[in-house]
């Protein structure tokens, strides 16, 4: 559920990025920045999700207890950003 809702909200910020700058705005991200004028922005915003999902997978499994129960923490935080991010780019004239 959580890798769902993560990549949902990734997919989502790029939407909102492609709308917004189609609107006239610009990405100030620079690792995005390549991406942002064509479809490949909906590939490349996959890339911190996936990354989220193996590490929240590495710390599910780990031998440390904090790391075994704050496993879910890098996905919620990364689905946080993406949909902060998908909301901001929709207030964007």
């Amino acid at each position: 559920g959580l890798s769902l809702a993560q990549h949902g909200a990734a997919a989502f910020d790029a939407w909102s990025t492609r709308r917004a700058i189609n609107r006239g705005a610009q990405e100030l991200n620079p690792m995005l920045k390549p991406f942002a004028n064509n479809a490949s922005i909906y590939g490349a915003t996959q890339v911190a999700p996936l990354l989220f999902d193996l590490l929240g997978h590495r710390m599910m499994s780990s031998g440390n207890p904090v790391l075994r129960h704050t496993w879910w923490l890098p996905q919620v935080l990364g689905t946080v950003a993406s949909v902060a991010g998908g909301m901001h780019n929709l207030g964007v004239n």
